[in-house]
């Protein structure tokens, strides 16, 4: 709820620089992230089924009704980043504790995500570098939040 007691209901757009054109890639008002695909061709959205689940998507970014499951689960995902093709992706979810953690999937296999860090506190927003050595995100581990 926001401050004046509507619902917020995001969507996904993508602005063209050269020409200033929006296009909406989500139409569901539940999507929470967006993340490029190394390729620059796809994009990874993700929104929270009626159901409770939250589902991650790929798209092809030119051809949008298309989409392919990347995750489904029970964790909430509120943050994706691709690594490089051979890497690794990170991404953060909310598991039943009030505690962010960060999994990880290898590129081939993105379905198929296992824990990487999950501590007693909240670790979130990975981004994995271009060569895909080394990953940085936030945590409250020292009781602020830092990167």
């Amino acid at each position: 709820m926001t401050a004046a007691g509507s619902t917020i209901e995001p969507d996904i757009y993508v602005l063209d620089l050269a020409n200033s054109q929006f296009t909406r890639v989500t139409t569901d008002s539940q999507s929470t992230l967006a993340s490029w695909h190394p390729n620059g061709q796809q994009i990874a959205t993700g929104s929270t089924s009626f159901r409770g689940d939250t589902v991650t998507w790929v798209r092809p970014l030119y051809d949008l009704r298309k989409r392919e499951v990347l995750q489904r689960g029970e964790k909430r995902v509120t943050a994706f980043s691709y690594g490089p093709p051979g890497g690794y992706a990170v991404m953060t979810m909310w598991p039943d504790s009030n505690n962010s953690d960060l999994w990880i999937a290898h590129m081939d296999s993105l379905s198929k995500p296992r824990p990487f860090l999950t501590e007693p506190y909240d670790e979130g927003t990975a981004r994995v570098s271009p060569d895909g050595k080394v990953v940085a995100y936030f945590t409250n581990r020292t009781g602020s939040t830092e990167l």
